[in-house]
């Protein structure tokens, strides 16, 4: 329902600190995980949530016939927290220094690989990098 200004204001969600300049993360995609995912790193962290739609779960989340059970697939441990807040640095290190060097983030993406220490995530496609490395580049004004 659309504001128009007679509605009183909504009530920012517990783990709302106020708006920020620069984020620590940046998550791309406004389905369930995507959306999980902001929000659990939200408690730790000032992120921002990109979504190319115009609102949230537009595509599979929005016509899945799954349920989400609140505090079903949170990160389960400290380390594997610690391990995605890392993956997520080795993505934003390597798209400041290809956006510096000049190299289109297509290619920069194309050609990133996780270090091996932060094991295999086989969750993330190219396509996923793709998009880091975009939203990157836009933040960094590229």
């Amino acid at each position: 329902m659309p504001r128009n200004g007679t509605e009183p204001p909504r009530t920012p969600p517990p783990n709302y600190r106020g708006p920020v300049e620069t984020p620590d993360v940046i998550v791309i995609g406004g389905g369930i995980a995507g959306a999980s995912v902001a929000y659990e790193l939200a408690a730790h962290r000032s992120v921002l949530l990109l979504e190319g739609e115009s609102s949230l779960a537009m595509h599979s989340t929005g016509r899945s016939a799954a349920t989400y059970i609140p505090g079903h697939g949170a990160v389960a441990r400290d380390a594997d927290f610690d391990r995605y807040v890392a993956m997520l640095g080795a993505v934003e290190e390597a798209a400041r220094k290809a956006q510096k060097a000049g190299t289109p983030a297509a290619e920069a993406a194309n050609s990133f690989a996780l270090p091996p220490s932060l094991g295999e995530w086989t969750v993330f496609a190219k396509p996923f990098f793709e998009r880091a490395f975009a939203a990157w580049y836009k933040e960094l004004g590229a």
